[in-house]
């Protein structure tokens, strides 16, 4: 997990599509700081679509017209909990370095 969360700073997520843990599926966001408007009053951490954010800029300093581009916002949150599954550029070296164990050995 990335311990500390820095807005504009890029994270990923890190999942396998495969029960072995051989296809790696990395999804790269810019966090955007967090969102306070949930119901229950839990902070969520908000995540852009890194390929949105380098072609519209920030969501939160989109124009409403903008905004209304998008089909669905390019935004994913998370709740304190879920930040696990997020992780810096450091980060996804050392949970990536698995696989590379595992093809170096095979190879």
């Amino acid at each position: 997990m990335a311990r500390e969360l820095h807005v504009g700073e890029t994270y990923f997520t890190l999942f396998y599509a495969d029960e072995r843990h051989t296809l790696p599926v990395v999804e790269t966001f810019v966090y955007i700081g967090r969102d306070q408007r949930d119901p229950d009053g839990a902070v969520e951490h908000m995540f852009q679509f890194a390929r949105s954010y380098h072609q519209g800029g920030d969501w939160n300093q989109m124009t409403m017209s903008q905004r209304n581009e998008y089909t669905e916002p390019p935004v994913v949150t998370f709740d304190a909990g879920g930040l696990d599954a997020v992780v810096d550029v450091a980060g996804l070296i050392e949970a990536l370095a698995p696989l590379r164990q595992r093809r170096r050995k095979d190879a």
